[in-house]
């Protein structure tokens, strides 16, 4: 089986398929792309063992659904807890964003990223995001 979002193609299989027959579906897919004149990132190419951490696209999908990374979700909580320290303005100068409202719609982006992998840990993050006593967009 195999998944594709934008440039990126990632193989899927069960059962018992070995190495080779990873680098045999490689270099197949080489053979595939060059005859239209693309060639795969070779730095990109990975072979996962079954039992090892599975990240695509940002997603952990070693498990039965895709969830959110740890790494994710620190990122996004810590955010919130500067937000929550520091205010709006604060936290954007610390993090050396161009605007409040750039930093906004970044931080309000990977909730709204985090709400199509797992609603209810991105429905408590929005509740804090929220909470949070944004300045009047009209005044600098």
């Amino acid at each position: 089986m195999f998944t594709r979002y934008s440039d990126d193609i990632t193989f899927s299989a069960r059962g018992s398929f070995t190495r080779a027959k990873a680098h045999r579906l490689i270099w197949a897919t080489k053979r595939t792309l060059a005859k239209i004149g693309m060639r795969p990132n070779d730095r990109k190419t990975v072979i996962i063992p079954p039992g090892a951490r599975k990240v695509v696209l940002g997603l952990l999908v070693d498990g039965c659904d895709p969830r959110l990374t740890r790494e994710f979700r620190s990122i996004l909580r810590q955010h919130l807890y500067y937000l929550e320290q520091y205010g709006p303005r604060g936290h954007a100068e610390k993090r050396n964003f161009d605007s409040i409202w750039g930093m906004y719609r970044h931080i309000r982006g990977l909730i709204d990223f985090a709400n199509m992998v797992q609603p209810e840990y991105a429905a408590a993050m929005l509740t804090r995001f929220n909470a949070i006593s944004w300045p009047d967009q009209s005044k600098p």
